[in-house]
């Protein structure tokens, strides 16, 4: 896939496309599920060893083998809903809430998985670094979720080009990150410094933002879960790596140890099938 420059983007990934609303949530989660179920597979399809690599993108060393920044960002959504789920709501745990959704906007590891996904079924290969962030430090809070957008669009799918501009409201995440808010009995009041006059987002159209955010994570985690859990039963496939060689390799999720491991074999196994 050729290289995402982040700021020359089709359109503003700042401005609200629609407010969300909770009874929209379903219809947005049935299609968003679908049109991520039909980019996993077409990853698959296209490179089987580049979709393996791509479920695990912790292949950096960056403190050890058992760190995972994809894992610790699930790990942090469960531990927020019961947060938000033990006793009764308060200011605090508003505002927590707050941050944890401009939180979700820019977690880089997670949207790593999908924005690989999104190069591979183009043809192109699993890349430690998809977003860019390596060689383009110019980038904000706002900067992942647009990538992801003109991704889709490149690769010529319109749906998920559309559900990824409907995931998040950006007023709402850039108020929390510049402080450019206030938490009343009506819901938050955005001061809007860069785009006009101020706004209220009453708390339902509130929680159903958060409620969309958390969601996609969900349907991505599940899409994750599943592809691991077809390479249960070790699988050994023959596949060029990223040194342009081409070896056998074999693919293993270990469910008990939650364990995932790609690695080149010396084997007369047939490959099960060819990539």
């Amino acid at each position: 896939m050729e290289a995402i420059n982040i700021l020359d983007l089709e359109g503003s990934p700042l401005k609200r496309a629609a407010v969300i609303k909770e009874e929209d949530n379903p219809i947005f989660f049935e299609k968003t599920y679908g049109a991520m179920q039909r980019l996993f597979q077409a990853a698959r399809e296209k490179n089987e060893l580049q979709f393996a690599f791509a479920l695990m993108p912790e292949n950096r060393n960056i403190a050890g083998e058992d760190w995972s920044r994809m894992t610790e960002t699930f790990r942090s959504i469960e531990e927020f809903l019961q947060f938000t789920q033990d006793g009764e709501m308060s200011p605090f745990k508003v505002r927590s809430s707050f941050s944890f959704y401009a939180h979700l906007g820019s977690a880089e590891a997670f949207y790593e998985v999908p924005m690989n996904m999104l190069r591979i079924a183009q043809g192109d290969v699993y890349d430690l670094w998809p977003l860019g962030w390596a060689v383009s430090p110019e980038r904000n809070e706002t900067s992942v979720i647009a990538a992801m957008r003109e991704a889709a669009k490149k690769i010529g799918d319109d749906e998920l080009a559309n559900s990824i501009d409907q995931l998040f409201d950006f007023d709402l995440v850039q108020a929390y990150l510049h402080g450019d808010y206030v938490l009343w009995n009506d819901g938050v009041h955005l001061g809007r410094r860069h785009l006009g006059d101020p706004q209220l987002v009453d708390w339902p159209t509130f929680n159903a933002s958060l409620n969309r955010a958390l969601g996609f994570f969900q349907i991505v985690r599940q899409l994750i879960g599943e592809s691991l859990g077809t390479f249960r039963e070790a699988k050994i496939i023959q596949g060029v790596g990223k040194d342009g060689l081409e070896r056998k390799w074999q693919i293993h999720y270990d469910g008990e140890q939650e364990f995932f491991t790609i690695k080149t074999v010396d084997t007369d196994v047939e490959p099960a099938n060819a990539v």
